[in-house]
Protein backbone atom coordinates (compact mmCIF):
# COMPACT_ATOMS: atom_id res chain seq x y z
CA UNK A 1 0.00 0.00 0.00
CA UNK A 2 1.13 3.54 -0.67
CA UNK A 3 2.63 5.65 2.12
CA UNK A 4 1.28 9.17 2.57
CA UNK A 5 4.07 11.66 1.87
CA UNK A 6 4.60 14.95 3.72
CA UNK A 7 3.05 18.05 2.17
CA UNK A 8 6.01 20.32 2.86
CA UNK A 9 9.25 20.26 0.89
CA UNK A 10 12.90 20.56 1.81
CA UNK A 11 16.17 21.58 0.19
CA UNK A 12 18.77 19.03 -0.78
CA UNK A 13 21.38 18.52 1.93
CA UNK A 14 24.96 17.64 1.12
CA UNK A 15 27.00 15.76 3.74
CA UNK A 16 29.24 17.86 5.97
CA UNK A 17 32.91 17.10 5.50
CA UNK A 18 33.22 16.31 9.20
CA UNK A 19 31.14 13.13 8.70
CA UNK A 20 32.03 10.38 6.29
CA UNK A 21 28.99 8.55 5.04
CA UNK A 22 29.37 4.78 4.87
CA UNK A 23 28.65 3.20 1.50
CA UNK A 24 25.17 1.88 0.91
CA UNK A 25 24.50 -1.80 1.36
CA UNK A 26 26.74 -2.48 4.37
CA UNK A 27 25.25 -5.22 6.52
CA UNK A 28 25.96 -4.76 10.23
CA UNK A 29 28.05 -7.44 11.89
CA UNK A 30 26.23 -9.78 14.24
CA UNK A 31 26.75 -8.92 17.91
CA UNK A 32 28.16 -5.46 17.19
CA UNK A 33 25.59 -3.95 14.91
CA UNK A 34 25.89 -0.21 14.33
CA UNK A 35 22.84 2.01 14.22
CA UNK A 36 21.69 3.04 10.76
CA UNK A 37 21.81 6.80 11.25
CA UNK A 38 19.63 8.98 9.01
CA UNK A 39 20.55 12.67 9.02
CA UNK A 40 18.12 15.32 7.81
CA UNK A 41 20.21 18.47 7.62
CA UNK A 42 17.17 20.57 6.75
CA UNK A 43 15.50 19.85 10.09
CA UNK A 44 15.02 22.81 12.37
CA UNK A 45 15.16 25.24 9.46
CA UNK A 46 18.63 23.98 8.51
CA UNK A 47 20.16 24.07 11.99
CA UNK A 48 20.66 20.30 11.99
CA UNK A 49 23.18 20.60 9.15
CA UNK A 50 25.44 22.63 11.42
CA UNK A 51 24.90 20.71 14.65
CA UNK A 52 24.85 17.09 13.46
CA UNK A 53 28.58 16.68 12.64
CA UNK A 54 29.77 17.53 16.14
CA UNK A 55 27.04 15.47 17.82
CA UNK A 56 27.75 12.36 15.75
CA UNK A 57 31.47 12.75 16.28
CA UNK A 58 30.88 12.83 20.03
CA UNK A 59 28.74 9.69 19.89
CA UNK A 60 31.52 7.89 18.03
CA UNK A 61 34.13 9.07 20.53
CA UNK A 62 31.96 7.61 23.28
CA UNK A 63 31.74 4.21 21.59
CA UNK A 64 28.44 4.38 19.69
CA UNK A 65 28.73 2.65 16.31
CA UNK A 66 27.04 4.54 13.48
CA UNK A 67 26.50 3.97 9.78
CA UNK A 68 25.45 7.36 8.44
CA UNK A 69 23.14 8.23 5.54
CA UNK A 70 21.95 11.68 4.47
CA UNK A 71 18.52 12.67 3.20
CA UNK A 72 18.44 14.41 -0.15
CA UNK A 73 14.72 15.02 -0.75
CA UNK A 74 11.31 14.71 0.93
CA UNK A 75 10.56 11.04 1.60
CA UNK A 76 14.20 9.99 1.24
CA UNK A 77 14.41 8.88 4.89
CA UNK A 78 11.65 6.37 4.12
CA UNK A 79 13.75 4.89 1.34
CA UNK A 80 16.94 4.84 3.42
CA UNK A 81 15.26 3.13 6.37
CA UNK A 82 13.51 0.61 4.14
CA UNK A 83 16.76 -0.34 2.42
CA UNK A 84 18.52 -0.49 5.77
CA UNK A 85 15.89 -2.82 7.18
CA UNK A 86 16.29 -5.13 4.17
CA UNK A 87 20.06 -5.01 4.68
CA UNK A 88 19.63 -6.30 8.21
CA UNK A 89 19.73 -3.22 10.40
CA UNK A 90 17.56 -3.37 13.51
CA UNK A 91 18.95 -0.30 15.31
CA UNK A 92 18.06 3.08 13.80
CA UNK A 93 18.96 6.64 14.76
CA UNK A 94 17.01 9.63 13.49
CA UNK A 95 19.00 12.88 13.40
CA UNK A 96 16.58 15.74 12.83
CA UNK A 97 13.08 16.40 14.09
CA UNK A 98 9.91 14.43 14.71
CA UNK A 99 9.21 14.47 10.96
CA UNK A 100 12.50 12.68 10.27
CA UNK A 101 11.56 9.97 12.76
CA UNK A 102 8.13 9.72 11.11
CA UNK A 103 9.71 9.03 7.74
CA UNK A 104 12.18 6.56 9.22
CA UNK A 105 9.35 4.65 10.91
CA UNK A 106 7.50 4.42 7.59
CA UNK A 107 10.56 2.83 6.01
CA UNK A 108 10.66 0.15 8.70
CA UNK A 109 6.93 -0.60 8.75
CA UNK A 110 5.00 -2.58 7.75
CA UNK A 111 7.34 -5.39 8.75
CA UNK A 112 7.18 -8.78 7.03
CA UNK A 113 4.80 -11.21 8.70
CA UNK A 114 6.61 -13.35 11.23
CA UNK A 115 9.54 -10.95 11.66
CA UNK A 116 9.60 -10.49 15.43
CA UNK A 117 13.22 -9.42 15.96
CA UNK A 118 13.15 -6.24 18.10
CA UNK A 119 13.62 -2.92 16.32
CA UNK A 120 15.23 -0.12 18.33
CA UNK A 121 14.84 3.56 17.45
CA UNK A 122 16.87 6.44 18.82
CA UNK A 123 16.50 10.15 18.15
CA UNK A 124 18.93 13.05 18.21
CA UNK A 125 16.50 15.99 18.42
CA UNK A 126 17.76 18.73 16.11
CA UNK A 127 14.44 19.70 14.54
CA UNK A 128 11.75 22.33 15.10
CA UNK A 129 9.53 20.88 17.81
CA UNK A 130 11.38 17.81 19.12
CA UNK A 131 8.27 16.76 21.02
CA UNK A 132 8.45 12.98 21.29
CA UNK A 133 11.47 12.59 23.58
CA UNK A 134 9.86 14.83 26.21
CA UNK A 135 7.82 11.79 27.23
CA UNK A 136 11.14 10.26 28.28
CA UNK A 137 12.20 13.42 30.18
CA UNK A 138 14.69 14.30 27.42
CA UNK A 139 14.33 17.99 26.66
CA UNK A 140 17.64 18.96 25.03
CA UNK A 141 20.45 17.64 22.87
CA UNK A 142 22.92 16.82 25.65
CA UNK A 143 20.41 14.59 27.44
CA UNK A 144 19.65 12.80 24.17
CA UNK A 145 23.36 12.17 23.57
CA UNK A 146 23.72 10.72 27.05
CA UNK A 147 20.73 8.43 26.54
CA UNK A 148 22.11 7.16 23.23
CA UNK A 149 25.44 6.36 24.86
CA UNK A 150 23.76 4.53 27.74
CA UNK A 151 21.62 2.57 25.26
CA UNK A 152 18.71 1.82 27.59
CA UNK A 153 15.55 0.73 25.79
CA UNK A 154 11.86 1.15 26.54
CA UNK A 155 9.05 -0.58 24.68
CA UNK A 156 6.78 1.76 22.74
CA UNK A 157 3.50 1.50 20.87
CA UNK A 158 3.02 2.97 17.41
CA UNK A 159 -0.20 3.85 15.59
CA UNK A 160 -1.14 2.62 12.13
CA UNK A 161 -3.21 4.95 9.96
CA UNK A 162 -5.18 3.69 6.98
CA UNK A 163 -6.42 6.06 4.27
CA UNK A 164 -8.01 5.67 0.88
CA UNK A 165 -4.66 5.40 -0.90
CA UNK A 166 -2.64 3.32 1.55
CA UNK A 167 -1.30 3.38 5.09
CA UNK A 168 1.21 5.14 7.31
CA UNK A 169 2.64 4.78 10.81
CA UNK A 170 3.37 7.33 13.52
CA UNK A 171 4.80 7.37 17.01
CA UNK A 172 3.72 10.74 18.40
CA UNK A 173 0.46 12.39 17.34
CA UNK A 174 -2.04 12.92 14.53
CA UNK A 175 -4.29 15.97 14.70
CA UNK A 176 -6.95 17.31 12.36
CA UNK A 177 -8.46 20.77 12.42
CA UNK A 178 -6.65 23.72 13.96
CA UNK A 179 -3.30 22.01 14.81
CA UNK A 180 -2.91 20.86 11.20
CA UNK A 181 -3.52 24.42 10.02
CA UNK A 182 -0.92 25.69 12.51
CA UNK A 183 1.64 23.06 11.52
CA UNK A 184 1.24 23.83 7.83
CA UNK A 185 1.90 27.51 8.46
CA UNK A 186 4.88 26.72 10.70
CA UNK A 187 6.46 24.51 8.05
CA UNK A 188 5.88 27.11 5.34
CA UNK A 189 6.95 30.28 7.16
CA UNK A 190 8.25 29.87 10.71
CA UNK A 191 10.29 26.66 10.85
CA UNK A 192 13.49 28.59 11.49
CA UNK A 193 12.10 29.86 14.81
CA UNK A 194 12.14 26.40 16.39
CA UNK A 195 9.42 25.66 18.96
CA UNK A 196 8.53 29.36 19.10
CA UNK A 197 7.40 29.07 15.48
CA UNK A 198 4.39 27.03 16.60
CA UNK A 199 3.25 29.76 19.00
CA UNK A 200 3.62 32.40 16.27
CA UNK A 201 1.61 30.23 13.87
CA UNK A 202 -1.14 29.74 16.43
CA UNK A 203 -1.71 33.49 16.66
CA UNK A 204 -1.49 33.92 12.89
CA UNK A 205 -4.02 31.12 12.26
CA UNK A 206 -6.66 32.05 14.84
CA UNK A 207 -8.95 34.13 12.67
CA UNK A 208 -9.05 31.73 9.73
CA UNK A 209 -9.59 28.50 11.66
CA UNK A 210 -12.19 26.00 10.56
CA UNK A 211 -14.57 24.04 12.81
CA UNK A 212 -15.17 20.79 10.96
CA UNK A 213 -17.68 18.04 11.65
CA UNK A 214 -15.64 14.84 11.92
CA UNK A 215 -17.70 11.69 12.33
CA UNK A 216 -15.63 9.11 14.16
CA UNK A 217 -16.12 5.95 16.22
CA UNK A 218 -13.80 5.17 19.13
CA UNK A 219 -13.79 1.41 19.75
CA UNK A 220 -17.23 1.34 18.13
CA UNK A 221 -18.73 4.30 20.02
CA UNK A 222 -19.92 7.02 17.63
CA UNK A 223 -19.03 10.69 18.02
CA UNK A 224 -20.41 13.14 15.45
CA UNK A 225 -19.93 16.49 17.13
CA UNK A 226 -18.48 19.56 15.44
CA UNK A 227 -15.08 20.51 16.83
CA UNK A 228 -12.21 22.96 16.65
CA UNK A 229 -9.82 20.05 16.47
CA UNK A 230 -9.26 16.39 17.27
CA UNK A 231 -5.90 15.00 18.40
CA UNK A 232 -4.96 11.32 18.55
CA UNK A 233 -1.83 10.87 20.66
CA UNK A 234 0.52 8.00 21.36
CA UNK A 235 2.68 10.29 23.52
CA UNK A 236 1.95 13.42 25.50
CA UNK A 237 3.71 16.34 23.83
CA UNK A 238 3.41 18.16 20.52
CA UNK A 239 4.66 21.45 19.08
CA UNK A 240 7.70 21.30 21.32
CA UNK A 241 6.35 21.83 24.84
CA UNK A 242 2.56 21.57 24.45
CA UNK A 243 1.30 18.79 26.75
CA UNK A 244 -1.59 17.83 24.49
CA UNK A 245 -2.37 14.48 26.14
CA UNK A 246 -1.45 14.76 29.83
CA UNK A 247 -0.86 11.38 31.42
CA UNK A 248 -0.43 9.59 28.09
CA UNK A 249 1.73 6.46 28.19
CA UNK A 250 3.73 5.31 25.17
CA UNK A 251 3.27 1.62 25.96
CA UNK A 252 -0.22 1.15 27.41
CA UNK A 253 -1.79 -0.09 24.16
CA UNK A 254 -4.05 2.98 23.98
CA UNK A 255 -4.15 6.26 22.08
CA UNK A 256 -5.25 9.38 23.93
CA UNK A 257 -7.97 11.34 22.13
CA UNK A 258 -8.53 15.04 22.80
CA UNK A 259 -11.56 16.76 21.27
CA UNK A 260 -11.93 20.52 21.49
CA UNK A 261 -15.48 21.79 21.07
CA UNK A 262 -16.18 24.69 18.67
CA UNK A 263 -14.58 27.83 20.09
CA UNK A 264 -14.33 31.43 19.10
CA UNK A 265 -10.87 32.80 18.40
CA UNK A 266 -10.82 34.69 21.69
CA UNK A 267 -11.92 31.65 23.71
CA UNK A 268 -9.15 29.61 22.13
CA UNK A 269 -6.65 32.39 22.92
CA UNK A 270 -7.65 32.22 26.57
CA UNK A 271 -7.58 28.41 26.64
CA UNK A 272 -4.39 27.94 24.65
CA UNK A 273 -1.80 28.60 27.41
CA UNK A 274 -3.30 25.79 29.50
CA UNK A 275 -2.12 23.24 26.89
CA UNK A 276 1.49 23.83 27.90
CA UNK A 277 0.77 22.75 31.47
CA UNK A 278 -1.61 19.99 30.47
CA UNK A 279 -4.51 21.53 32.41
CA UNK A 280 -6.68 22.17 29.34
CA UNK A 281 -8.48 18.83 29.67
CA UNK A 282 -10.14 20.05 32.88
CA UNK A 283 -12.17 22.56 30.85
CA UNK A 284 -15.80 21.58 30.12
CA UNK A 285 -15.35 22.30 26.40
CA UNK A 286 -12.30 20.01 26.01
CA UNK A 287 -12.76 16.24 26.25
CA UNK A 288 -10.12 13.56 26.86
CA UNK A 289 -10.63 9.83 26.37
CA UNK A 290 -8.65 6.77 25.25
CA UNK A 291 -9.16 4.00 22.72
CA UNK A 292 -7.47 1.28 20.72
CA UNK A 293 -9.08 1.87 17.33
CA UNK A 294 -10.74 4.86 15.68
CA UNK A 295 -12.70 4.78 12.43
CA UNK A 296 -13.65 7.77 10.29
CA UNK A 297 -16.72 8.22 8.12
CA UNK A 298 -15.72 9.09 4.54
CA UNK A 299 -15.37 12.77 3.68
CA UNK A 300 -15.85 14.32 0.25
CA UNK A 301 -12.54 16.18 0.46
CA UNK A 302 -9.29 14.90 1.95
CA UNK A 303 -8.53 15.97 5.49
CA UNK A 304 -5.46 18.04 6.26
CA UNK A 305 -3.76 16.12 9.08
CA UNK A 306 -0.69 16.97 11.11
CA UNK A 307 1.28 13.78 11.72
CA UNK A 308 4.45 13.93 13.83
CA UNK A 309 5.27 17.42 12.60
CA UNK A 310 4.39 16.79 8.94
CA UNK A 311 1.22 17.74 7.09
CA UNK A 312 -0.67 15.20 4.96
CA UNK A 313 -3.85 15.50 2.89
CA UNK A 314 -5.63 12.14 3.07
CA UNK A 315 -9.05 10.51 3.22
CA UNK A 316 -8.65 8.93 6.65
CA UNK A 317 -10.35 5.58 7.28
CA UNK A 318 -8.92 4.32 10.57
CA UNK A 319 -6.26 4.61 13.26
CA UNK A 320 -5.19 1.60 15.33
CA UNK A 321 -2.61 1.07 18.07
CA UNK A 322 0.09 -1.54 17.47
CA UNK A 323 1.23 -2.34 21.01
CA UNK A 324 4.96 -2.38 21.87
CA UNK A 325 5.96 -2.38 18.20
CA UNK A 326 9.37 -0.77 18.73
CA UNK A 327 11.93 -0.12 21.44
CA UNK A 328 12.97 3.48 22.03
CA UNK A 329 16.55 4.19 23.05
CA UNK A 330 15.99 6.77 25.78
Amino acid sequence: MAIARPKNSQMRFQPDSAITANPRGITPAAGAAPALTIVNGNAGGGRAAHRAPGALAELRRRGVKLDVRFTEAPGHAIELASQGYRDGYRRFLSVGGDGTTYEMLNGIFPRPEGDVEPVAIGQLPLGTGNSFLRDFSITEERAALHALVEGKRRSCDIIKGVHRGGEFYFINLLAVGFPAQVCALTNERFKGLGAAGYAVSVVASLFSMQRPILNIAVDGIQDKRRCTFLAFSNSGFTGGTMNMAPGASVNDGLMDIVRVDPMSAMTLVRAFPSIYGGTHTSRPDIHHTTGRRVTFEPTAEPLEAMVDGEVLRVHLESLEVIPRAVEVIA
